[in-house]
């Protein structure tokens, strides 16, 4: 296996996803190749409907593809079976939603907790979850439920519930989408030091050109394709 091998999170060769629609089929990915190295922060950007949902839901391993190949890590997810997959997802893949998706009842040490324990660990996972509330800055927080909370430092537990597994991805769909402009800009800052600090390699959708300038490269879809893929100077927020 090569250097540049090794240091890939993401290799994708030929990427597709088709439905059926009656007789109609949707290409709605249509033969992507991607490479995506340790460490970086990217943005997809593109029109609804352009494939950038559908691309997430394959790289999380939350679908499979139609056709083409994708290694996450070197290992060929196409061929994994449904207990790999839910295995890859665990360890491998962290994941941040627009809604938080957050237990209401249940405080924020607890929310970050889950992936452990769907992981079968049993033993200092509450340590391990103050320890990522931390890293997001809501050391001070942990006791608090979702909605003793505001809306971004839900979304900021959510972050440190992708975090707790040190997964080797972080794949953050719209996270700023139910937030005000000043909230915003505090999740990215907290994205972009995770990135910057810690090394942690993350795709991040978005439809906002200003939060795509915080990453450090811009994948732009349209039709199921990709049409720009430029690094750029990164906006530090």
């Amino acid at each position: 296996m090569s250097e540049n091998s090794v240091n890939r999170v993401i290799e994708a060769s030929g990427l597709a996803r088709h439905y059926a629609v009656g007789e109609q089929v949707v290409r709605a990915l249509d033969g992507v190749d991607l490479s995506v190295e340790r460490g970086e922060m990217i943005a997809i950007m593109g029109p609804s409907g352009s494939g950038k949902s559908t691309l997430m839901n394959l790289l999380g391993c939350l679908d499979t593809p139609t056709a083409g190949d994708y290694r996450l890590n070197g290992e060929h997810v196409g061929s994994a079976s449904d207990d790999r997959l839910s295995v890859l997802r665990n360890r491998s893949i962290g994941f941040v939603f627009q809604n938080y998706n957050l237990l209401p009842r249940i405080n924020a040490v607890g929310n970050v907790t889950l992936p452990l324990h769907y992981g079968g660990r049993s033993s200092g996972t509450s340590a391990a979850a103050r320890a990522a509330l931390a890293r997001v800055g809501l050391a001070d927080r942990a006791e608090h439920k979702p909605t003793e909370l505001s809306g971004g430092e839900q979304q900021r537990v959510s972050i440190a519930r992708a975090l707790v597994n040190e997964p080797s991805l972080i794949l953050a769909d719209e996270p700023t989408g139910n937030l005000d402009s000043v909230t915003t800009m505090e999740v990215i800052s907290t994205l972009q030091d995770l990135n910057y600090r810690d090394g942690i390699t993350l795709l991040m959708v978005t439809h906002d050109a200003e939060i795509a300038n915080s990453a450090k490269r811009i994948i732009s879809f349209r039709d199921g394709r990709i049409i720009e893929d430029r690094a750029i100077e990164q906006v530090r927020l």
